[in-house]
């Protein structure tokens, strides 16, 4: 008891000494002040970890790289995979790389309805601005889907699916390039979850590549430099372009669409790919966005579209 005493007694006078010295008050404010200021980064960061900030939205949506692709030995089938790897082996196996005529939807494996009939897949990062541009372009988009009013117009074209004209969902899914795996220090080279990730799946992204830069019209209609098409399609770990931004389509429009005046069939999976989107603002942005989901309307007005006029 008598210690506590001390130590209270101590206290005491500690702070009768500070009330008593003017001169040590302003410097204890700013000695509070420079405390909060360098505290701000570390608590951003465990905001972020918590989901709140301005990744938010993405992060809604994040496909993890955590429990990364691993084979067994003779390479016959996965004993691990990541939720990212998942959705990257969805696509590649249900995308009609090969323009097989005959490919109906009796083809399609059950994860095309886990992950969507049609959707958005982002790759993003933290530390990008641009990424946080588009990001309210996304939740503009989300929030307006299916409203047409005199400020925008982010109505779906008309879909069928397996015969059934249906109107589809707005859904994406995200992929965080910079995340951090708890593999990563297993791992002598600088590298991460993402560059593996890259490293598992070349096949995919050299087929989807190549597809995209010779057969989609916005490349062209819209005089986009190749340079990021050429990082996706060798899956380039240095250069690969963050945002990307991919649309996958397993409608009966896509399945049916031909472009560039070729008379092969069967488009549909991963159908359209940017690196950025146009527009000096969120609507603008959005309505881009909006033209991408809508690439197989045939619009004059459409850049995604092979019927697109310029004006």
């Amino acid at each position: 008891m008598k210690i506590l005493k001390a130590i209270g007694a101590f206290f005491a006078r500690i702070w009768r000494w500070i009330k008593e010295t003017a001169w040590v008050q302003p410097l204890l404010i700013v000695g509070a002040i420079f405390a909060i200021i360098f505290a701000i980064p570390s608590f951003s960061k465990w905001l972020g970890s918590l989901g709140v900030g301005q990744e938010n939205y993405y992060a809604a949506y994040k496909l993890s790289l955590e429990g990364e692709l691993m084979y067994d030995i003779d390479k016959e089938k996965a004993l691990t995979a990541s939720h990212a790897d998942k959705i990257t082996e969805s696509i590649a196996k249900n995308s009609n790389f090969e323009d097989k005529e005959d490919f109906s939807y009796a083809d399609y494996t059950e994860d095309v309805g886990e992950y969507g009939m049609k959707y958005f897949l982002v790759f993003v990062k933290e530390d990008c601005s641009v990424c946080t541009e588009i990001q309210e372009a996304f939740k503009t988009l989300h929030d307006n889907w299916g409203k047409n009013t005199s400020l925008n117009s982010f109505v779906p074209a008309e879909t069928t699916v397996n015969g059934v004209k249906q109107d589809l969902p707005f859904r994406i899914h995200t992929i965080f390039t910079d995340e951090e795996s708890s593999t990563d220090d297993n791992y002598a080279d600088e590298t991460n979850a993402f560059k593996r990730y890259l490293d598992n799946h070349l096949d995919f992204f050299e087929e989807a590549g190549s597809r995209l830069t010779e057969l989609t019209p916005y490349k062209a209609n819209k005089n986009v430099s190749k340079t990021n098409y050429e990082y996706f399609t060798k899956a380039d770990k240095t250069n690969f372009a963050v945002p990307t931004i991919m649309l996958v389509d397993y409608t009966d429009e896509a399945m049916q669409l031909t472009r560039y005046g070729s008379n092969i069939k069967g488009r549909q999976g991963i159908s359209e790919v940017l690196f950025g989107v146009d527009g000096s603002s969120r609507f603008e942005k959005a309505s881009v966005l909006m033209d991408m989901w809508n690439h197989q309307n045939g619009s004059s007005d459409n850049p995604f579209s092979s019927n697109y006029r310029k004006a």
